[in-house]
Formats: structure tokens, C-alpha cells, sequence
């Protein structure tokens, strides 16, 4: 009894291929798909975020009376920046949307105008305010920085808000960090200034 061989089927071959790589290129697609709704999921969460702390703060700041400070509390947002801009700044080095404004911008990963314009939310303070920061980095030589923006990270901040007429003063202390990464970040601030303290470290302001 012979068995039967029978052909091979070319087109049959030809076919499970064909939807194998459809199938393929659907699932693909359908990851792409998806990675991008969290991707944006996340992004706009992380605004929600930085928006909700610049509204902290600005209600913050206006319940604190004239010829005083305050002391408080809040919750971060990782990798942004807090950078002020007054009135009175040539309009070609603020952002446009501090246009003739007392303004208080959160900004995602940098200080500069460009960033705060693209990727910054801002609010009208109806003063002149002034924003600084101090930290002391480096595990040997401590290395004193100060700058004209806040860096925010995703823990408790503590600020202190100085109110002396018209004019408004918002200060954040970092503390002693012992890696450079602060450090980078600081660097990109305006106003950056560095003092190198090989003893006992000593903290140093703007003004």
C-alpha cells in the first residue's frame, strides 16, 4: 500500500505569511497606539501637577501680610523649575505670555524664556517678585550655589515668602546635596553664582 504525498501548497504557505505579517504589524501599531495615550496620560498629569503646586504658591504668597514673611509646606513635581519675571523686563527677554506682568512661572526641565513660553504655565502676582535658591553640593569641597530659580523635586519643599510694600521675595533652601545632579541643574538657572567652601560650609544668598 503506497501512501499518497501530497503537493505542497505554495499559495497556501504564501497566505499564512501574508497574515502573519499583518498580524504583526497590527500588534505593533496597537503597541504604538497605546504607548502613546499613556505617554500622554502621564505628560498631562505631570502639568496638572506643576500647575496645581504654582497655584499653591500663588495663594500662598497673597495671604501673606505686607512687612512680613511666611514659612510653609508643599508638595513637588519632579524636574521643574520656578522662575519669576517683572513688569518691567525688556519684552525680548521674558516670555511672551508675561507680557506686561508681575509673573511666577513653573517650568518643565529649564529656566530660560524659550522653555517657560513652550512648556511653562504662568501666573500674574500683581507685584514684583524676585525668586532665589541656595544649594550646597559635592562630598569633599562643598561647593555654595545660588540662582535666580527654584529646581522642584518630587518631595516636601519647604519656601519662605517675604512681603515689603510692592516688592515679594520667594526663597527655597536645598541643603546640602552630596552628587552633582542638583548642581547641573542649577547651573542652567540665571544668576548663577558659586562660592567653593573646603571647611565648614556656609550658605550663601543673592541679595
Amino acid at each position: 500500500m503506497t501512501s499518497e504525498i501530497k503537493p505542497i501548497s505554495r499559495r497556501g504557505d504564501l497566505t499564512n505569511n501574508v497574515l502573519g505579517v499583518i498580524l504583526a504589524i497590527g500588534g505593533l501599531l496597537m503597541l504604538a497606539f497605546l504607548g502613546a495615550k499613556l505617554y500622554n496620560l502621564y505628560v498631562s498629569q505631570d502639568e496638572k501637577n506643576a500647575a496645581a503646586v504654582l497655584d499653591s504658591l500663588v495663594e500662598k504668597i497673597k495671604n501673606v501680610e505686607d512687612k512680613s514673611e511666611q514659612n510653609f509646606v508643599l508638595n513637588g513635581v519632579q524636574d521643574w523649575f520656578l522662575v519669576a519675571w517683572v513688569k518691567t523686563t525688556a519684552e525680548e527677554s521674558k516670555p511672551g505670555k508675561c507680557f506686561d506682568k508681575d509673573c511666577l512661572c513653573i517650568c518643565k526641565s529649564s529656566s530660560d524664556k524659550d522653555t517657560c513660553q513652550q512648556n511653562g504655565i504662568c501666573k500674574d502676582i500683581g507685584g514684583p517678585i524676585e525668586v532665589s535658591s541656595n544649594v550646597l553640593t559635592g562630598p569633599t569641597f562643598k561647593i555654595s550655589s545660588s540662582a535666580h530659580c527654584i529646581y522642584i523635586l518630587k518631595k516636601l519643599q519647604s519656601f519662605n515668602v517675604k512681603k515689603d510694600g510692592p516688592k515679594i521675595t520667594l526663597f527655597h533652601d536645598q541643603g546640602l546635596w552630596k552628587d552633582d545632579e542638583l548642581y547641573k541643574k542649577y547651573k542652567l538657572c540665571e544668576g548663577f553664582v558659586t562660592n567653593f567652601v573646603p571647611s565648614t560650609p556656609h550658605k550663601i544668598g543673592l541679595k
